[in-house]
């Protein structure tokens, strides 16, 4: 009898430690219990896009005033659209090197048209030549005007022979010889200031469409965070060019969206200069919106989203 109690007693031990159920059993060791979750834990806020002057606002404006003070001023970085159909933007890394990089994504932060006229095309140009425009305007109404040219200081845009329909000296063109333009200002993932590019007239219906969207249902462009791309198109010539696509990648939270207005409110009048120098920039020289970075304000009283 005791033998039999030894072995039924044993059996059920046995069965008690394999036991699932029992929180000291091998399948459930009681150093590793999972703990009861905590009603009172805050969940971890993950960025919706690392950017400083959303995650670490303060530490950006040390870094500008300490790393920029008494560098009067600096200017912005151009991103360069490829010519003949290519599929890379050509930006400067933070060694003043030329890359190339197949995407933009970041958040836009300002666009606005411009014209610029040049008496010598692309093709028509040297490296030895000037590559400022002889004409340019920073609203698209108003010329600056090249009167050796015979386009007067001041000349009105809407009556100017070189924004006409079909004065475009490309064989075949019914274009205009003066170039509309739109510049864009994006902030990218991990820095402070904005990089810019010109798009040329066969990407703009790219980007208002994708403006148009974002406004259909109600979201600012400043309020998600944007990816730009190329594509190659052709024209009715058989002429291959590039052309920038534009598609949301995520939705800003509604306090990043509100510390992204308060930075661009604080930008505005700097990315809105424009001038003859910024338009013939490459990637890779200071080039830009002419401003003292080292005295940006990053929106006054504006809270930091994290």
């Amino acid at each position: 009898m005791e033998n039999a109690n030894a072995n039924t007693n044993g059996t059920a031990a046995l069965n008690f430690a394999t036991d699932p159920t029992n929180p000291i059993s091998p399948a459930n060791p009681i150093n590793t219990m999972t703990p009861m979750p905590n009603p009172n834990a805050v969940a971890a806020i993950v960025p919706t896009i690392d950017l400083p002057i959303l995650t670490q606002k303060e530490e950006a404006l040390s870094v500008i005033q300490e790393n920029l003070a008494g560098f009067g001023k600096l200017k912005f970085d151009k991103v360069k659209m490829p010519a003949g159909g290519g599929l890379t933007f050509e930006v400067a890394d933070e060694n003043g090197n030329v890359v190339p990089v197949q995407e933009i994504r970041g958040v836009i932060i300002d666009h606005f048209p411009f014209k610029a006229w040049w008496e010598k095309s692309y093709e028509e140009k040297t490296d030895d030549d000037d590559k400022r425009p002889d004409c340019f305007s920073d609203d698209g109404i108003t010329g600056s005007g090249c009167p050796e040219k015979g386009i007067a200081a001041g000349q009105q845009c809407a009556s100017c022979k070189y924004g006409m329909w079909g004065s475009s000296r490309k064989e075949g063109s019914r274009g205009k010889d003066c170039a509309d333009k739109i510049r864009i200002h994006v902030l990218c993932e991990g820095e402070v200031f904005p990089v810019f590019f010109d798009l040329p007239a066969t990407s703009h219906t790219n980007l208002k469409e994708y403006i148009k969207r974002l406004t259909n249902r109600l979201k600012h462009y400043y309020g998600v965070v944007t990816s730009i791309k190329l594509e190659k198109d052709k024209n009715a010539a058989g002429t291959v060019f590039s052309k920038a696509t534009f598609s949301k990648a995520a939705d800003l939270t509604p306090a990043e969206k509100v510390a992204m207005k308060q930075y661009i409110d604080s930008m505005k009048d700097t990315i809105r200069r424009i001038d003859a120098e910024t338009i013939a920039a490459e990637p890779g020289e200071v080039s830009g919106d002419t401003r003292d970075l080292n005295s940006l304000n990053l929106g006054a009283g504006a809270e930091q989203a994290y």
